[in-house]
């Protein structure tokens, strides 16, 4: 058994959520009584889909074996995949046509998507930020002598 950080865990929690996410329905459009749900796996959004299973996988010490440059690059690489597991479906939303000019409605899938790559990205930087504690450098000592003088 693997044992994972916590921020291993979110940010593989995090992923899991936006991949599950890729195939709840992400918009769903209504013309003249007919209902079309589209999904996370129309387009450029499975992008968001092979990102989170790239993440997934870079999380186990397998991938980190058979490739050793994940393992130096390891901060960075959870970072920009968690970053595009965001991106992606932030900006589904924010190019959504005005409500599809009152055709279509925005569905849960793009705000579980989103808030997977939330998760894994607020990961990710506690990540980075604990592998990056600043060094503690001690004082050098005062000269007492050379101050009363």
């Amino acid at each position: 058994m693997t044992n994972f950080t916590k921020q291993e865990i979110l940010i593989g929690g995090g992923s899991i959520l936006a991949a599950i996410s890729s195939f709840l329905p992400w918009y769903t459009i209504s013309f003249w009584g007919v209902k079309q749900s589209i999904s996370g796996f129309t387009g450029w959004w499975t992008l968001s889909f092979l990102a989170a299973l790239a993440l997934i996988a870079s999380l186990f010490p397998q991938a980190k074996k058979a490739v050793p440059q994940i393992e130096e690059n390891i901060k960075v690489i959870h970072m920009a995949l968690a970053a595009v597991i965001t991106l992606v479906p932030l900006i589904a939303l924010i190019s959504q046509p005005s409500e599809m000019l009152g055709m279509g409605n925005v569905n849960i899938g793009l705000f579980t998507a989103l808030a997977g790559g939330i998760a894994a990205l607020a990961g990710g930087i506690i990540q980075n930020r604990q592998n990056n504690q600043p060094i503690d450098t001690p004082t050098p000592p005062v000269n007492e002598s050379a101050s009363s003088e």
